[in-house]
């Protein structure tokens, strides 16, 4: 069976430059929000996504397996070819969807029966947000601010600079 890995044990145990998140949500998706440094590999399209959502919603839920499973599976072989060049950059493929549900589960599932090396994002973008709204007060609390006021002219941006560089200790 895959691996389900919350984004707590990639932060704390893995190098970041080993691993690649796979978004496979609709392009429009992607787009709105995603995990920094994400690629997109969508499963279902925009418009594919929409008119499935709609039966999902208003029709019924095994009518849109069926559709999914359907349009999915013209683009599996793309899929599959695509994870397998990629594992030849990255040790750690994380794939994703919105909450970690049906998306990234089935294609995570598929992939890892074929070989590849892939785990699926615990919660999906959805997980990664609640993380980051966890961390970000911590982060804060560490942080020591510093105002940086004055008119026009007075060298402030020079004070930027050289605190960049580093050459000014407080």
């Amino acid at each position: 069976m895959f691996k389900d890995i919350d984004y707590e044990e990639l932060e704390n145990g893995f190098n970041k430059e080993e691993v690649l998140f796979v978004d496979v949500r609709s392009p429009k998706e992607f787009e709105e929000y995603t995990i920094p440094g994400a690629i997109n590999m969508p499963i279902l399209n925009d418009e594919e996504r929409e008119e499935i959502g709609t039966i999902y919603v208003h029709e019924s839920v095994e009518k849109a397996k069926r559709m999914g499973l359907e349009v999915a599976s013209k683009k599996l072989l793309y899929i599959y070819d695509k994870i397998k060049e990629l594992e030849k950059s990255y040790k750690h493929i994380v794939l994703f969807c919105a909450r970690g549900g049906l998306r990234s589960s089935v294609i995570t599932m598929m992939l890892f029966s074929l070989g590849a090396k892939v785990y699926k994002l615990k919660g999906g973008y959805k997980g990664y947000r609640a993380f980051v709204n966890k961390k970000l007060p911590l982060v804060n609390e560490e942080a020591n601010y510093v105002v940086l006021q004055g008119n026009t002219g007075v060298g402030k941006t020079k004070i930027l600079k050289e605190l960049k560089k580093g050459d000014i200790i407080f």
